[in-house]
């Protein structure tokens, strides 16, 4: 049973790594695949469990880096803060997010549970401050953005993080098409994630 948990954890991690590079060489729609992996290694329900789980009861502890806060938790008042911690280029040719590096100071060790469930992205949305966290990212698009299902329903909230596009880009004063931050978001968790489990399992 150990073995063949091991090898599907190699799998996993095969596809997160092919993905992953995909995805930074200009093939968006790979979050969606990413999302997927993610969800098997790392979500779990009272009617499956994930697969880190199935290898480590305790897998919530185990360590993966983390974006730190640059910014002071407090803010003055009427201070319009967004916090959206992807690296990307910006040039005539579009928006492109880049891969991260894991060993800048930015990044810090957190438990698997904070870097799951902690609000990582917050944006200005009609007026007030939406916060995501990777959970609410990597299920949306595993689970209804073609990943594993195609749901017609979509959360308001991610229809409202799509649509608004609480972050308009321009170069030489020409408008850029508007970016998806959730996958951007997932992207880089594939990335994050995939260094977390070559360092805890050897993989």
């Amino acid at each position: 049973m150990a073995q063949r948990l091991e090898t599907l954890l190699s799998e996993q991690c095969g596809f997160l790594r092919k993905s992953c590079a995909a995805f930074y060489a200009g093939d968006q729609a790979e979050a969606v695949r990413i999302a997927v992996t993610i969800r098997v290694l790392v979500h779990s329900t009272n009617a499956s469990n994930a697969l880190l789980k199935q290898l480590k009861a305790e897998y919530l502890e185990l360590s993966v880096s983390d974006k730190v806060a640059l910014l002071p938790a407090e803010h003055a008042q009427g201070e319009l803060r967004i916090e959206v911690p992807v690296g990307f280029t910006l040039s005539n040719i579009g928006i492109m997010p880049f891969a991260p590096d894991l060993t800048s100071p930015s990044y810090a060790r957190v438990s698997l549970k904070d870097w799951w469930t902690r609000a990582c992205l917050k944006v200005p949305l009609n007026g007030n401050i939406a916060r995501y966290s990777r959970k609410d990212m990597v299920l949306v698009l595993a689970n209804k953005e073609g990943g594993a299902h195609v749901d017609p329903e979509l959360p308001a909230n991610y229809v409202a993080l799509i649509d608004s596009q609480p972050v308009k880009f321009w170069h030489n004063g020409v408008p850029l098409d508007s970016v998806n931050i959730a996958k951007w978001m997932v992207a880089q968790s594939g990335v994050e994630l995939l260094k977390s489990i070559e360092d805890n399992f050897n993989s």
